[in-house]
């Protein structure tokens, strides 16, 4: 669309946007199966759609109930989930007369640049748009296509709906009589195709009005008062936060309007009175950021719009397949690299100079996953993680002395070649380069989204990245766990009550001193001590009151030296023992929870002016109600039954293999023990390595036993792990692994290629005890290789009874 609205010269082009008249019900039934058979869909499987389709029946509504029945002839179901899949074969019918005559020469598509591929049509379900010249030539063929389309599909083109819009260049003569052949009006700039603007509009500003209306007409409908703060946070979320996103994947909003998006969301979330004022006690910055470092997981709209806009920018520096890559490389990259070479910028459509400014979010993440024949360019693609070196540069003896990556590899052994690395690079990056691991599987070029631990890219990974430091910030300016808070059991609405707590938001009088100066700041509960939160909630003679004749007897005054916020953090810590076991723990945590929201209520009544409560009737009030939430939660939760897992020993005949690792400051220490299938210790083995991750060090252990299970000849072994993650990327496939672990992976995958009788098992820490204590024993003191077994102390393989050694260990 941006080349029809640029065209300039001699010949325009027109763009033809087409609504079926309700598509969905003129399916002919008997076409559908033709070309079901046409694509090669088997008898069997067009016989299940043909009972699926002509098995139905419909009534009709009449005063609220149904009446009649009768079956229908032809037509899809709207709402039906397969609806769409068969409409899109159908419709596939017009999309290869299109193709057949733009092949003949009938009509040319569009071209945006010598190199790119002809567009002629693009199809969305119902949804059609054909490119052609804006020639009568052009027009009589598209017509005669629609004409036949319409005699054997029974689709009719709407003729008030569907509008055709000319590029700027198209003589006016030639317009109307276009317009009278097709039956079709011009295109206005209001018109719309898939909840986007068909014709470019004015402006950016005008152009996503829309999405600021649509955001401010939802939340219009619900009144802020009605609802608790715990329900506005999924108000926000499922509204002001996911109504958007559609038109963010698609372009860079202005920034006034992601601005007052997020005056919007905070205005609704902290509510507003008669006046329409509203009280912010905490930074909007602070709110908007994960709940697992104090925020309440909110988005600020143009972090989040980048976010979104990434990924066509991802898709574009990983060379996807889809048309627009080849649309978008012909155009404006033109054989350079989006990740390294200067954009074209001059002239450029809005979705290209949306993707180009999203390129350093890309660049910060970006690395080339690094096999055998890796023809990385050293210089130019990223390949070190960024967690390392960032410049290969950097007091480099001889950066031009090579190009490729490959060339520092030796393929036999699937290892750096240090004779080369060494006068190529500093010291600094040939110490960081040797942690990397080499894939023996030949794989592609491959670019991998190092924030993630797959290496696939996802707008929430790049969102969280790019805001890392922001959200460090965050994390330094509350020291709170809150992941206790988060995962606890009590109601969401009682989680934001601690969490208003713990950030010191609820607008008590000596908050709102420290605001507005108020002449009074005594509590409204003693009317003696200064009113903050930890005076409400913990010290007021009131609650302390409360506190020792509730059902827990708890006489709060022994935690006087600390505050409200250590209080909340103490209860919820789930290694707590001051009420014995968890499950009174966790009772005690919804009273709290109860209690403190009804302290607050109170406190709120008595400031409008309502009576003072006695003690014994607000208690007796508090436990009612704690006891019916606690009676509640229980039955929701599920508790771990408590097991002491103990090593097992593998079936007659085969060998067990455990295996750990201790990793610490860039080092691994592996430990493995084989035993045999009466329990006896074979062999212990430790290896030290280079890498730079504690899933990538388990790795390693489980290659260890491997390549040690090889040189023994075992060819039945069970091996075992305490690394989960690590047992699954083995037993997995390669697109879920963890990408800094998948050379050690593919190794360990070589290795059991030739022992069919091998296999991997997760098991807890105590089934993997003696591997775990010999992996922490070699690290102490630097051991490496096979183990004498009477040069260790003997508890470190004390392992619930089992015979150290046997006969075979002599």
């Amino acid at each position: 669309m941006h080349f029809i609205h640029k065209r300039r010269g001699p010949l325009g082009y027109m763009a033809i946007k087409i609504d079926l008249t309700i598509a969905f019900d003129r399916v002919e039934w008997r076409l559908l199966f033709v070309i079901m058979k046409q694509f090669g869909f088997c008898d069997s499987f067009i016989n299940w759609i043909s009972e699926c389709l002509t098995t139905s029946s419909l009534s009709f509504i009449l005063n609220g109930s149904p009446f009649g029945n009768f079956k229908p002839s032809r037509g899809i179901r709207q709402g039906d989930p397969l609806s769409p899949f068969l409409f899109v074969i159908y419709i596939e019918l017009l999309s290869r007369l299109l193709a057949r005559e733009e092949s003949l020469n009938n009509f040319k598509g569009i071209k945006i640049s010598r190199t790119a591929p002809s567009i002629s049509h693009l199809l969305y379900a119902d949804d059609l748009v054909i490119f052609c010249r804006a020639t009568l030539e052009d027009a009589l063929c598209i017509n005669r296509i629609l004409s036949s389309f319409s005699s054997w599909s029974s689709q009719l083109p709407n003729k008030e709906k569907s509008q055709i819009h000319f590029s700027s260049n198209t003589d006016f003569s030639i317009r109307n009589d276009i317009i009278n052949l097709l039956g079709f009006k011009s295109c206005d700039h209001k018109s719309k195709h898939l909840g986007l603007y068909f014709c470019k509009p004015s402006s950016r500003k005008e152009a996503f009005k829309d999405t600021l209306d649509k955001v401010t007409s939802k939340l219009s409908n619900w009144k802020a008062k009605t609802l608790s703060q715990a329900g506005r946070s999924v108000m926000v979320k499922a509204v002001v936060h996911a109504l958007p996103n559609y038109v963010m994947s698609t372009a860079l909003l202005p920034i006034n309007i992601c601005n007052k998006l997020d005056a919007i969301s905070r205005k609704f979330w902290w509510g507003s009175n008669s006046n329409g004022n509203s009280l912010m006690l905490k930074s909007w910055d602070v709110i908007c950021s994960p709940k697992s470092i104090g925020g309440l997981g909110f988005r600020r709209h143009h972090d989040a719009n980048l976010a979104l806009m990434a990924k066509l920018a991802w898709a574009l520096a990983s060379n996807s397949s889809s048309p627009w890559i080849s649309l978008i490389k012909a155009k404006y990259l033109r054989g350079k690299s989006f990740l390294n070479d200067n954009l074209i910028a001059c002239n450029a459509s809005w979705i290209w100079k949306d993707i180009s400014s999203c390129r350093d979010l890309i660049n910060n993440g970006s690395i080339y996953s690094i096999s055998c024949n890796s023809d990385i360019a050293i210089w130019k693609d990223p390949w070190l993680p960024p967690c390392l070196s960032s410049d290969l540069t950097i007091n480099c003896p001889n950066p031009l002395s090579l190009n490729l990556l490959r060339d520092c590899i030796d393929s036999d052994t699937c290892s750096w070649k240090m004779d080369i690395i060494s006068v190529t690079f500093s010291k600094e990056v040939v110490e960081d380069i040797i942690k990397l691991h080499i894939s023996p599987v030949n794989r592609p070029k491959t670019l991998l989204w190092s924030p993630s631990k797959s290496g696939k890219f996802s707008s929430r990974s790049v969102y969280l990245h790019s805001q890392v430091n922001r959200f460090s910030a965050s994390i330094h300016s509350t020291v709170f766990p809150w992941k206790w808070l988060w995962n606890s059991h009590i109601h969401n609405r009682h989680k934001l009550l601690f969490w208003r707590i713990v950030n010191n938001i609820l607008p008590c009088r000596d908050r709102l001193n420290s605001l507005f100066k108020i002449s009074d700041t005594s509590c409204l509960l003693c009317k003696a001590n200064v009113e903050d939160l930890n005076h409400i909630f913990l010290h007021c003679p009131f609650i302390r009151q409360v506190w020792r004749t509730s059902f827990w007897l708890f006489n709060v005054s022994i935690y006087s030296a600390i505050n409200i916020s250590q209080f909340i953090s103490m209860i919820l810590n789930p290694s707590c023992k001051i009420f014995g076991s968890n499950l009174r723990r966790l009772e005690f945590i919804s009273f709290t929870a109860v209690l403190f929201e009804n302290i607050w209520l109170l406190r709120n009544k008595i400031n409008q002016g309502a009576p003072f409560f006695p003690v014994l009737i607000f208690v007796n009030n508090v436990a009612r109600k704690a006891h019916d939430y606690w009676f509640s939660s229980v039955k929701k939760m599920q508790f771990k039954a408590v097991t002491n897992p103990r090593w097992k020993s593998p079936p007659t005949g085969y060998y067990k293999i455990n295996s750990d690792a201790s990793f610490a400051n860039n080092i691994a220490f592996s430990g493995v023990v084989i035993r045999n299938w009466n329990g006896s210790i074979i062999l212990a083995f430790s290896r030290k390595h280079n890498c730079h991750d504690s899933t990538t060090a388990e790795c390693l252990a489980i290659m260890d036993a491997c390549m040690i299970a090889q040189d023994l000849g075992i060819k039945s072994a069970q091996f075992e792990s305490d690394c989960l993650n690590a047992i699954t990327f083995i037993n997995g496939s390669s697109e879920n692994s963890y990408w800094p672990s998948q050379p050690v992976v593919d190794s360990i995958k070589r290795y059991w290629t030739g022992w069919p009788s091998w296999n991997f098992f997760f098991a807890p820490r105590g089934c993997n005890k003696a591997a775990h204590e010999l992996a922490k024993w070699a690290t102490l003191n630097l051991f490496e290789g096979i183990l004498q077994l009477n040069e260790i102390p003997v508890n470190v393989f004390c392992d619930f009874g089992f015979p150290i050694v046997d006969s075979l260990c002599s």
